[in-house]
């Protein structure tokens, strides 16, 4: 506790809510699976601090930011595009001397991560052994903003609908119309040519409510949204990486409101079990130091939503239509989202 406390101390964190969070912790950690490991990270100017909870307790490891951080962004600019080939080199030198650290020895079958600062948009999953084998391979692996997001008890809910999905494929004065926003003056967004089609095989196995193309806007997701227990997205979406609320979902442009802010998503009163954001970049926004990022992936959870899947980099059509319906027919077998994510990802 004390070493969290000096990490707390050097990023700037410690606030009056510090104590508070160390009691929660310290009283629910041996509620936490014996299979499972949490690690959360924190980023001062000089060193980075990993803290690692589990039943048996805390233990802390600290490492030079220099090198750590070079390697971070080799491996996340390699993953910018599907086109640019992966810097596996990279990601297994992030194995080798940090993450096989922190967690060799320890008989765990689920990582939860909670990253601080520049290790925002590393996916663990992507990280390789000397056998070059994927991390995602052996875990099953999952992202929070916070611990208190670990140990919080999530309820159920009654839900009216079982799944409810909006997909567009857009149309060419898509561009014109979002130029006349501020905020989004010189994007340029492409057609969807498959997004229609992996809602409706992603929502095959559900009672499923689907909005299509011009039905897809914002005022049919508020109207059903709150009764949902699954939303689904297969749609374009914006990261604002200056101002975190202005980041966007886009629905079908033929509508006079077509776009559904973060800030406008955090007031909507959502209780979903989980959400899927089939777009590029949803887990992305603006970066604030120990609270996350600040973008839909999170305006989804502050409005009260369980889980959310969201890709941090940008993704093809292709490869979202291999892996997400395949993940949504484990969870039609009830089972873990991340497990199913990580079966979907091993599948594909």
């Amino acid at each position: 506790m004390a070493e969290l406390e000096k990490a707390e101390n050097e990023t700037g964190l410690t606030g009056k809510n510090t104590l508070e969070k160390k009691q929660s912790l310290a009283h629910t950690l041996h509620l936490l699976p014996k299979d499972v490991m949490v690690i959360e990270s924190f980023s001062g100017k000089e060193n980075v601090y990993f803290f690692t909870y589990s039943h048996k307790g805390i233990q802390h490891f600290l490492f030079e930011r220099k090198e750590l951080e070079m390697l971070v962004k080799k491996v996340k600019v390699s993953l910018e595009s599907p086109e640019k080939p992966y810097d596996k080199g990279s990601a297994y030198l992030l194995w080798s001397r940090y993450f096989e650290k922190i967690i060799k020895g320890r008989s765990i079958q689920k990582l939860v991560f909670i990253p601080d600062a520049f290790l925002h948009g590393l996916p663990l999953e992507a990280l390789t052994d000397k056998n070059g084998k994927y991390l995602v391979e052996q875990l099953t692996i999952q992202y929070c903003n916070s611990s208190q997001m670990i140990i919080a008890e999530k309820g159920g809910g009654n839900f009216k609908r079982e799944f409810t999905g909006f997909a567009t494929s857009y149309g060419e004065g898509l561009n014109k119309k979002l130029g006349q926003i501020a905020h989004f003056k010189g994007l340029s967004l492409q057609p969807l040519h498959n997004a229609v089609k992996e809602l409706e095989a992603s929502g095959s196995l559900f009672s499923t409510q689907t909005f299509t193309h011009q039905q897809a806007n914002p005022a049919a997701f508020k109207k059903n949204g709150p009764d949902s227990r699954i939303l689904y997205f297969s749609l374009h979406s914006i990261a604002n990486e200056n101002n975190g609320s202005l980041s966007a979902l886009i629905f079908d442009e033929n509508n006079p409101e077509f776009i559904l802010h973060s800030y406008e998503i955090n007031a909507l009163p959502l209780n979903a079990e989980l959400v899927v954001l089939s777009s590029c970049q949803s887990a992305s926004g603006k970066i604030f130091s120990g609270e996350g990022i600040q973008g839909l992936t999170r305006s989804f959870l502050l409005a009260g939503c369980k889980q959310v899947v969201s890709s941090i980099w940008n993704a093809s059509e292709a490869s979202a239509a291999r892996i997400l319906p395949q993940f949504m027919t484990f969870i039609a077998e009830k089972r873990d989202p991340a497990e199913a994510l990580q079966e979907a990802k091993k599948w594909s």
